[in-house]
């Protein structure tokens, strides 16, 4: 099962604020579910520690957060990556973004600069959407298989003229 990040804007007046392009609030709420009901479980059943593995498990599941905010107003983009608790990421400054990119991975491929055509695609490629900043350091924001590629197209296009980049 794939869980798309999905890009929203916070507007102000009409236009959008900032972007933050994130795990989906209704996956957090799911997972938050499903650890509730495992938890009620495994204590409604002494003796079993699988039981309290897999309630672990799913509540990691629930608290990991991947949130990267792009804010007009502060010029930044700031990302959180890991647990809630203890999530942190890198950050920097719009002007130091060179282009927003969407990278094709074809799986099973040692020359990557090569491409099969869209239809011939190995199974198990991917698309890439990845900042790269005028320093050469490239943050790898989401990947996706690669029929997923428009909606990673879009979101790369919309954050690149969010931040006045090209996008490629």
């Amino acid at each position: 099962m794939n869980i798309f990040l999905s890009l929203t804007g916070k507007p102000r007046g009409g236009t959008p604020l900032s972007y933050v392009y994130a795990i989906p609030v209704w996956y957090r709420l799911a997972a938050t579910l499903i650890t509730a009901i495992l938890l009620a479980g495994a204590l409604a059943v002494e003796g079993v520690a699988l039981g309290w593995v897999v309630v672990v498990l799913s509540a990691i599941g629930a608290l990991y957060e991947e949130r990267w905010t792009f804010s007009s107003e502060s010029r930044t983009v700031t990302a959180r990556l890991g647990l809630l608790f203890l999530a942190k990421g890198p950050s920097f400054s719009f002007d130091d973004v060179a282009l927003v990119t969407v990278d094709i991975f074809a799986k099973g491929r040692m020359d990557q600069s090569v491409k099969p055509e869209a239809d011939k695609m190995p199974l198990g490629s991917q698309a890439r959407l990845v900042v790269e900043l005028k320093d050469g350091t490239r943050y790898l924001l989401d990947s996706v298989p690669f029929r997923a590629r428009e909606r990673i197209r879009r979101n790369a296009d919309t954050l690149a003229a969010f931040m006045g980049v090209p996008a490629r």
